[in-house]
C-alpha cells in the first residue's frame, strides 16, 4: 500500500504488517476505545506492570520471585520490560487456549453436547 501526503506530495510505501496494524488501531479508536503505543523496551514499575497485566501487585511480585518474568533493579526499585510482559501474556494465553481446546475435545468425546 502506498500512502500519499497531499500537502507535501510525498509517498510512503507501507508494508502489509503496518497496514494491518493501522487498520486495527483505527478500528479500536472508532469503537471509542483508548490506544497507547509504547516501545517494547519501555520499563515499567511493578505496579505499572501489574496494571498492564490486569493483575495484583502481589501476584506479579510472585511471578518475578519465581522467575516467570525477568526483572531488573534500578536502585531500590524493580523494573520490568514491556516486551517481557507481552511474552508472558502470550505464553499464558497460548496455554489457556490449549487447555480450552483439550476440554472441548474431551467434552465431545464424552458426548456431553458441546
Amino acid at each position: 500500500m502506498t500512502l500519499r501526503i497531499d500537502e507535501t506530495k510525498d509517498q510512503v510505501e507501507l508494508p502489509a504488517a503496518a497496514v494491518k496494524c493501522l487498520v486495527e488501531l483505527l478500528s479500536t479508536l472508532s469503537r471509542g476505545d483508548a490506544v497507547t503505543i509504547e516501545s517494547t523496551s519501555a520499563e515499567l514499575s511493578i505496579q505499572q506492570a501489574a496494571q498492564f497485566l490486569d493483575a495484583s501487585r502481589q501476584f506479579l511480585e510472585q511471578l518475578v520471585e519465581q522467575g516467570d518474568i525477568p526483572c531488573q533493579r534500578r536502585g531500590s526499585r524493580h523494573v520490568l520490560l514491556i516486551r517481557d510482559l507481552i511474552r508472558y501474556k502470550r505464553d499464558v494465553d497460548e496455554k489457556r487456549s490449549g487447555a480450552l481446546d483439550e476440554l472441548a475435545e474431551q467434552a465431545q468425546n464424552l458426548d456431553l453436547g458441546y
